[in-house]
């Protein structure tokens, strides 16, 4: 109530009405009567806020059913943990649509990581990143530019950040996961490394 006093009464006497809701509805008793307008208007409001409030209690509550579930899901591979947390197991093959995302993604990252390791070594720290016009260009320690990170910022970032190396082990960490899931990817894989 004090906002609608802030707002429609005298501002000397909303500063007086943060005392207490007491206080405030002593003030409002003493001050002219309301415009029908503006009562319909701040009933509306008054309607508005409540529905507003159900609604974000609604997704806060969801959002935290959601965060422990990926919590569980999180940590259901965790040793000791209670076996009826487990996500139940799926099948992944070789030729599935998201295995087949991955690896397109990750072919790329290892492709500009192979070549920024090539010009700067493969545990380089960089400099600084200039981003203009949606590209960046990239700096190593010595100051020479990486240019396909340059062509590639969202997979340049994290090899600007982290240093080739580290996202070449990473990439083949994550094949290494996948690759556990099913034994035809695992083959798959093989051939890729043989090659």
């Amino acid at each position: 109530m004090s906002r609608v006093v802030e707002r429609f009464l005298d501002p000397l006497l909303a500063r007086d009405a943060w005392f207490g809701e007491d206080d405030l509805e002593d003030v409002l008793a003493d001050a002219e009567p309301v415009p029908d307008a503006l009562e319909r208007h701040l009933r509306m409001c008054a309607r508005l806020g409540a529905a507003w409030h159900r609604t974000r209690r609604a997704v806060r509550e969801r959002a935290d059913g959601e965060i422990v579930r990926l919590l569980a899901f999180k940590y259901a591979d965790e040793p000791g943990y209670r076996p009826s947390w487990r996500p139940p197991p799926r099948e992944i093959a070789a030729d599935d649509a998201a295995v087949r995302f991955l690896r397109e993604r990750w072919d790329e990252e290892r492709a500009v990581a192979e070549e920024a390791a090539r010009v700067s070594g493969a545990e380089f720290t960089w400099e600084e990143i200039e981003v203009q016009d949606g590209q960046g260009l990239v700096l190593d320690g010595e100051k020479r530019s990486v240019f396909g990170c340059a062509l590639y910022p969202e997979v340049g970032r994290s090899i600007v950040q982290h240093s080739p190396g580290r996202v070449l082990r990473d990439i083949a960490g994550r094949e290494g996961i996948l690759a556990r899931a099913d034994s035809a990817l695992l083959e798959l894989l093989l051939g890729t490394y043989a090659s």
